[in-house]
């Protein structure tokens, strides 16, 4: 795994915050909903494959809304040509939407 510059990642954090619809009405003042994603993404930047790294959390509903959210957001943003041939673990908090 390689560790992505600040700038890399806050670039591809804006990239997919403009792809991301987290959903409304949710509590997030009241939880820890940050998502940790780890993506293996193909040498055309497609992402192979994505697991949340806090899986035990998706038993709480409102933790996998959001963690689906992040993972539909990833699919409408890709190709990612900034992770091609990588794997990178990417953090999501829905509190900096607000």
């Amino acid at each position: 795994k390689k560790k992505l510059s600040l700038s890399t990642e806050d670039n591809l954090k804006a990239r997919i915050l403009t792809c991301w619809s987290i959903p409304v009405g949710l509590p997030y003042d009241k939880k820890d909903l940050k998502v940790r994603i780890r993506l293996k993404v193909s040498d055309n930047g497609v992402v192979l494959t994505n697991k949340i790294v806090d899986y035990e959390k998706m038993s709480d509903p409102i933790y996998k809304a959001v963690a689906e959210s992040v993972i539909r957001a990833l699919k409408l943003c890709e190709p990612f040509e900034s992770l091609k041939g990588q794997e990178v673990i990417l953090n999501f908090d829905p509190k900096e939407m607000f």
